[in-house]
């Protein structure tokens, strides 16, 4: 991914922990993995530093 490379700084919404929990699962099912609900995305677009 080019972007990728072009990141430079983010606020996650989750920690480490969560992340790796949640991830490959589909954003409806969050609530269920984590036992509250969250955020819809780990890092949402507006918290994002791209140079």
């Amino acid at each position: 991914m080019k972007w990728a490379k072009k990141l430079q700084e983010a606020l996650f919404n989750y920690s480490q922990e969560e992340i790796d929990k949640i991830k490959g699962n589909h954003s409806d099912k969050i609530p269920e993995l984590l036992g509250y609900h969250g955020a819809e995305t780990i890092v949402h677009r507006d918290n994002l530093v791209i140079n």
